[in-house]
């Protein structure tokens, strides 16, 4: 979920409460973190940070504290990687992502309250359509009938094959719309100009 109002779906959220802050080892989270750091002192709010540099520090991290927070901050990682399946977070935790890293999971963009995006999105950034790269279909075995033995058996009925090429068209062209999305890196607005700008307001 991207997040339009910094103030009210990020910092009202998370006043008052202990914040888990995982930063890249790379200057501008280093930057970042000093920023918000310095903001949480000011509202006297608990925060730990933990420097990473790879997916398994993210992990190690969020295993370390996950039982003491139910608020993280991600500072210039996460962004390109689905955070919820990695770190497998409780329904109750809810992680926001500021990440210069392009181009954004789409799974992160489209996750309902557990996932939120902090930076925005540029001008020239199409982030695909989730009906394009998400379908909700019927169960996989609509095509299947058991027979006396128990065995499942195909059945080749017309509407039932015409399902079958209409889900493998679409998925050829979801195929299609993530390789063109997801082909080439690159980098957005640095974290540490955004949030600077948005906490010296």
């Amino acid at each position: 979920m991207l997040v339009s109002d910094l103030r009210k779906e990020f910092y009202d959220v998370i006043k008052g409460k202990r914040v888990l802050v995982l930063t890249h080892f790379d200057i501008d989270g280093i930057c970042a973190s000093k920023i918000l750091q310095s903001l949480f002192k000011t509202d006297h709010i608990l925060y730990t940070v933990v420097p990473i540099q790879t997916c398994s520090d993210l992990v190690e991290a969020y295993q370390h504290h996950a039982e003491q927070i139910k608020h993280i901050v991600l500072l210039n990682c996460g962004g390109c990687i689905d955070v919820v399946d990695i770190l497998q977070p409780e329904d109750d935790i809810v992680i926001f992502i500021a990440d210069s890293h392009r181009p954004l999971d789409i799974c992160n963009i489209y996750s309902g309250e557990q996932v939120r995006i902090l930076t925005k999105l540029g001008d020239d950034e199409e982030v695909p359509a989730f009906n394009d790269v998400f379908r909700d279909d019927e169960s996989e075995d609509e095509g299947e009938e058991s027979d006396e033995e128990g065995g499942k058996r195909q059945r080749f009925d017309e509407a039932t094959l015409e399902k079958r090429r209409e889900r493998r068209l679409w998925e050829q062209q979801r195929n299609k719309i993530l390789f063109n999305y997801m082909q080439f890196s690159y980098y957005g607005s640095p974290v540490s100009v955004a949030s600077f700008f948005f906490f010296c307001k």
